[in-house]
């Protein structure tokens, strides 16, 4: 009698998926398709983790940060500090895989400001010293508290900001910027060999506020799309949006930390310095998943800032 085999227990598993997969789901892609797909996954099982080279570091939001700083949005006064100590510990690329596409609501901000107005109003801004002390005074509260102000100047002296935007559905209320402008790949698709690509295309975009952007060196999209089980095993390469391509904040990231412009070979592959990356008739990256959740090292953002 033959000896059952982990092979023989496989091809059961594709046998029962492929015969007993209920047929009256309105699937969104082929049998073959989840076939293919299931597959991957039971592949990088079967593979293992991989080591991380140790050059990426996450800095992340969790319990020790929202007991520091208070329930979420923090104020951007935090994130500000972070990048101060990010750089002075010798970061060579700073990563934001946040959006920040309208400024902070600030009370402390709202309500001096509405005073000072109140205080003209009143006509009580006159020329003797103690007047122009008191309204200096609280000009000093409110740049003080203008966070976007003080994160904006951080992003500025680090020099090497990355910033995350997105897109979302709807037509786009807003022209090609300075600002969408750094989220582009340095290239045109007028070569016809990219008729055969069919990117995905979004109008409306989500940008970061303007005291943000303008320190940054270079943004990417953080759009994620999960495959129908919920799973993300790819990524796009690009975004189309007003005939313009985009790129995503990964790639603009390791463009930055490799310092070479990214660019799209019309054979399907995405070329950053020295290394090649694959992608699909879609536009679509598969993903080389390193390992399980804690694979790349992470400190809490309250342990970065408090040192």
């Amino acid at each position: 009698m033959k000896k059952i085999t982990f092979i023989h227990i496989v091809l059961c598993f594709f046998i029962f998926a492929f015969f007993f997969t209920p047929a009256v789901v309105d699937l969104k892609v082929s049998l073959l398709e989840e076939l293919k797909l299931k597959s991957l996954d039971m592949r990088f099982k079967f593979r293992g983790g991989r080591k991380p080279s140790g050059n990426i570091v996450i800095a992340g939001i969790e319990s020790k940060g929202i007991e520091t700083y208070g329930r979420w949005p923090w104020p951007r006064s935090v994130f500000a500090q972070l990048l101060i100590r990010l750089k002075e510990s010798g970061a060579k690329t700073i990563v934001f895989d946040l959006l920040f596409p309208e400024p902070e609501e600030n009370r402390v901000t709202q309500a001096i400001t509405s005073l000072a107005k109140t205080y003209k109003e009143l006509d009580l801004l006159r020329d003797n010293f103690r007047s122009q002390i008191f309204f200096d005074e609280m000009s000093q509260i409110m740049e003080e508290a203008d966070n976007d102000s003080l994160m904006g100047q951080a992003v500025d002296w680090s020099g090497n900001i990355i910033l995350g935007m997105a897109f979302e559905p709807g037509e786009n209320k807003k022209k090609m910027t300075t600002s969408s402008n750094k989220a582009l790949y340095q290239f045109n698709l007028e070569d016809k060999a990219w008729d055969r690509i069919h990117f995905f295309q979004r109008e409306q975009m989500l940008l970061p506020i303007k005291e943000l952007e303008k320190g940054s060196v270079s943004m990417g999209f953080v759009n994620i799309f999960p495959d129908r089980d919920g799973i993300i095993r790819r990524a796009k390469s690009t975004i189309l949006s007003q005939q313009a391509p985009f790129m995503p904040l990964a790639i603009a990231a390791a463009a930055h930390y490799l310092g070479a412009d990214p660019f799209l070979n019309p054979n399907g592959s995405l070329q950053i310095a020295d290394r090649k990356i694959a992608f699909d008739a879609s536009g679509d990256i598969y993903l080389d998943f390193y390992g399980i959740e804690n694979t790349f090292t992470s400190f809490s953002i309250a342990d970065i800032i408090e040192g």
